[in-house]
């Protein structure tokens, strides 16, 4: 993410036509990710704005299952303007969320299983936490 860990600071052109502007080509896995690479566009009251572009081929899709990222493509075919695409980000926050939901039970499951070797180790008589 540019600008990440420091303060983008606009000249007083950019200011004055309205500021940054920043347009995400994709979602990130992560909602977070989002609101921080949007939140890259008014930094301490600037003004700006973001702009996300959705596609129905969007990796991210591929988290709900593969009939109905199927029926979506071909609903979206027949979609015009943005009208027909606002209902859309409900779908991809969804997605989102099944994803983050994966990602911490994989977590979880890690510390589980860590939690578990180093009991192994420890009734062995060996330090658990040296490989």
């Amino acid at each position: 993410m540019a600008g990440r860990g420091t303060d983008i600071k606009p000249a007083d052109e950019v200011l004055a036509a309205g500021g940054l502007h920043v347009l995400g080509t994709e979602r990130h896995e992560a909602l977070r990710i989002d609101r921080q690479l949007s939140g890259r566009s008014g930094r301490q009251g600037d003004p700006g704005t973001a702009q996300f572009y959705l596609s129905l081929e969007d990796e991210l899709l591929e988290a709900l299952s593969q009939e109905r990222h199927e029926r979506l493509k071909k609903r979206g075919e027949g979609a015009e303007g943005e009208s027909g695409w606002g209902s859309y980000l409900r779908l991809f926050r969804k997605a989102q969320r099944k994803v983050e939901g994966r990602h911490y039970k994989s977590r979880v499951d890690l510390m589980v299983h860590e939690k578990q070797r180093q009991e192994i180790l420890r009734d062995l008589g060996a330090d658990p936490y040296v490989d």
